[in-house]
């Protein structure tokens, strides 16, 4: 994470969005779909450390401010998703939810790719 800080917060949720279009593909097997939650699992560990780090290198002085932020978005997220998620599942099911997923997750990696914007490290020796 550290050589690329940028292509880390794009990556991971790329490879989230495949995880969970493979669940929906391989959901029937259940040895493979277990692999696959614990793939999503290890994946999803990245992503607080990622966006913290990211967060306490683009503002060192404000980084207890932004890891607020940080805090507050990421409860709103589990928010909307609780509600949009439950909406789906009631129009298409379990496979709706993890393909509705992907698909968020691709749009994040774009918006990673286009708008967020990394500061070299300075290394003080």
């Amino acid at each position: 994470m550290a050589r690329s800080l940028r292509l880390t917060l794009a990556l991971v949720p790329l490879a989230m969005s495949v995880l969970a279009l493979m669940m929906v593909t391989f959901g029937h097997v259940a040895l493979l779909d277990g692999l696959l939650v614990a793939m999503w699992g290890f994946a999803f560990g990245l992503v607080p450390v990622g966006w913290s780090t990211w967060l306490a290198t683009t503002v060192p002085d404000e980084a207890e401010s932004a890891g607020g932020l940080l805090v507050a978005s990421i409860q709103l997220a589990i928010s909307a998703g609780a509600a949009g998620g439950g909406a789906v599942f009631d129009l298409n099911g379990a496979s709706g939810v993890f393909v509705g997923s992907g698909v968020l997750l691709v749009s994040a990696m774009v918006i990673v790719l286009f708008a967020v914007r990394v500061k070299p490290v300075v290394s003080e020796e």
